[in-house]
C-alpha cells in the first residue's frame, strides 16, 4: 500500500465514525427533545438543551463504566434472572440519576423538576438494561468456556 492510500483509508475511518458518533448523538437529542417537550422541561434555546444533552452523554459515559463493573460484580452470582434484571436496572437507575441531576446543578439554562429527573432516569435505565443485559452476556461467556 502506497502512503497515499493509506492516508485516505484513514480519513475514511475517521469521517465514518464521527458520521456514526453524530447519528448517535442526534438519535439521543431528538429522543431528549420530544421527552423534554413532554414532561415540562425548561431550556432557554435549543443549543443550551444541545449542551445539556452532550454533558450527559459524556459525562455518563464514565460514570457508567463504573457502575457497569458494580452491575456485572452484583449479578455474576444472582441465578434469577428477574432479580439480575433489577439489580441491572436499579444500578443504571442510580448512575442516571446522579449524571441527570449534576448536570441539572450545574447548568443554569435547562430546568428540570426533582420529578422529570426521575422520570427521565427510570426510562433511560429501562433502555439501557433492555439493550444491555449482563446476565446473558454473563450466562453465553460461560457457555463458551
Amino acid at each position: 500500500m502506497k502512503m497515499n492510500e493509506k492516508v485516505k483509508d484513514i480519513i475514511g475511518v475517521t469521517i465514518f465514525a464521527i458520521f456514526i458518533f453524530g447519528f448517535i448523538i442526534g438519535i439521543y437529542f431528538l429522543g431528549f427533545v420530544g421527552v423534554s417537550k413532554f414532561l415540562g422541561v425548561e431550556y432557554d434555546s435549543l443549543w443550551s438543551l444541545a449542551i445539556f444533552v452532550i454533558s450527559v452523554f459524556v459525562i455518563g459515559f464514565f460514570v457508567e463504566i463504573i457502575f457497569d463493573a458494580l452491575t456485572v460484580l452484583a449479578v455474576e452470582k444472582v441465578s434469577d434472572y428477574l432479580t439480575a434484571f433489577i439489580i441491572q436496572f436499579l444500578f443504571l437507575f442510580v448512575s442516571e440519576w446522579i449524571v441527570l441531576a449534576a448536570v441539572e446543578a450545574v447548568m443554569e439554562s435547562v430546568t428540570l423538576s426533582e420529578k422529570t429527573i426521575l422520570i427521565l432516569a427510570a426510562i433511560l435505565a429501562l433502555l439501557g438494561t433492555i439493550f444491555d443485559n449482563k446476565k446473558k452476556k454473563l450466562e453465553e461467556t460461560q457457555k463458551i468456556n
